[in-house]
């Protein structure tokens, strides 16, 4: 977290106003400044970003273009070796749709079987 161009951590001499909430104005407010910005940027504190031993490694990936007007969608889920779905989706379907539906086909294609999945974003747009 302390590396991400999105967080900057800095002294500061401004009073924190929630120290005035606890009554014990003596006592100074302890915290981990890095375990709160770890707690408050996870998203679940159990993922990490290590891939599973002995996974199968797919790759998803979904996409939206327009050629002469008309609007194109699909998606494909891939290993290293082989493709193992790629389909066409409704002419409607955005960009950002198709990669949530590639993915959830992944998920839904691969059942109980251990895997691990790489989008080619790390966030979908």
């Amino acid at each position: 977290m302390v590396e991400q161009d999105d967080v900057e951590i800095v002294v500061t001499i401004i009073v924190n106003p929630a120290s005035f909430l606890s009554g014990n104005q003596g006592e100074p407010v302890e915290h981990d400044c890095l375990e709160t910005i770890e707690a408050i940027y996870s998203s679940h504190p159990d993922l990490t970003d290590t891939p599973l031993e002995n996974a199968e490694v797919w790759f998803t990936d979904g996409s939206s273009y327009v050629i002469s007007g008309k609007r194109h969608a699909g998606y494909a889920i891939i290993t290293c070796k082989e493709v193992l779905e790629s389909r066409p989706l409704p002419t409607n379907t955005s960009a950002q749709k198709a990669k949530i539906v590639a993915l959830t086909q992944a998920l839904e294609l691969a059942g109980e079987r251990t895997k691990h999945t790489q989008i080619q974003s790390m966030h979908l747009e």
